[in-house]
């Protein structure tokens, strides 16, 4: 079990106030990535890594991100999970977030069908297995959604939230 104190807001709240300054910005993403690297050499898999999951207290002149909502996280074998493994599912992750290889299968299963992102198909039949390598794809989606103000790739079927537009 993985205990997080209840910090003063989300990350996704505190991204829909305008106004941050890039210093705060870049110490949440700094942050952010210490943690997926201390989840990372304990084999640890969060699986959900989004701005929701993320909660932020500042205090003073300083910020302080800290990984949450542990609810989809797992142990991950060395060679990550696939589908005979217990905790293996086929879909996991926000999809703003979502690795590619489960986004749209392996890499020998996208198919280009056109130019966009979106129009790239998944063959069924193929099997989809994922590892740690997962959260450090969400992560540096969840620094592009901090830095940037916006989703990443268009965020391939998914609303996107106000504060993102």
């Amino acid at each position: 079990m993985i205990i997080v104190p209840l910090r003063s807001t989300s990350l996704e709240d505190w991204l829909s106030q305008l106004g941050h300054e890039p210093l705060f910005q870049w110490r949440v993403c700094v942050q952010m990535a210490c943690g997926v690297a201390a989840l990372y050499e304990i084999g640890v898999l969060h699986r959900d890594l989004r701005p929701g999951s993320v909660h932020i207290e500042i205090a003073g002149n300083g910020v302080h991100a800290v990984i949450g909502d542990f609810s989809f996280a797992c142990g991950v074998p060395c060679g990550g999970l696939t589908p005979t493994d217990a905790d293996y599912m086929p879909v996991v992750y926000t999809v703003a977030c979502r690795p590619p290889e489960i986004l749209f299968g392996n890499g020998s299963c996208l198919h280009a069908t056109g130019v966009s992102l979106g129009s790239f198909s998944y063959v069924p039949g193929r099997p989809i297995s994922y590892g740690l390598q997962a959260d450090v794809w969400a992560l540096g989606c969840v620094c592009w959604m901090v830095l940037a103000g916006s989703l990443p790739f268009g965020a391939v079927g998914e609303d996107p939230h106000p504060f993102y537009r």
